[in-house]
């Protein structure tokens, strides 16, 4: 079980935290159970490595990433941006 994971991390019992989360009431206590679910998802993305079956929080952003070149292609694609800019500037200060 996730809680029992997360139990351990916190390093609190685990049936303190279960009547925790009870206590908190219904509505409190099922946020708080996707939230532990999500916590294993965006570990299989982050320290795996697999966004296939995990998830990555990258929020409003990932509607602009339109690829995924590998880290060789994105210093490539840097360095021609950063020429560009620079030869703009030189060409004003001419």
């Amino acid at each position: 079980f996730n809680s029992q994971e997360i139990a351990k991390q916190l390093g609190v019992p685990y049936f303190k935290l279960f009547l925790g989360v009870l206590a908190s009431g219904y509505s409190n206590a099922k946020q708080l159970a996707f939230m532990a679910n999500a916590f294993k998802a965006i570990r299989v993305a982050t320290e795996n490595g697999d966004s296939d079956t995990g998830v990555l929080p990258v929020g409003q952003v990932q509607g602009l990433i339109h690829d995924q070149p590998t880290v060789a292609e994105l210093f490539e694609r840097i360095m021609k941006e950063a020429k560009a800019a620079q030869a703009k500037v030189n060409a004003a200060l001419e």
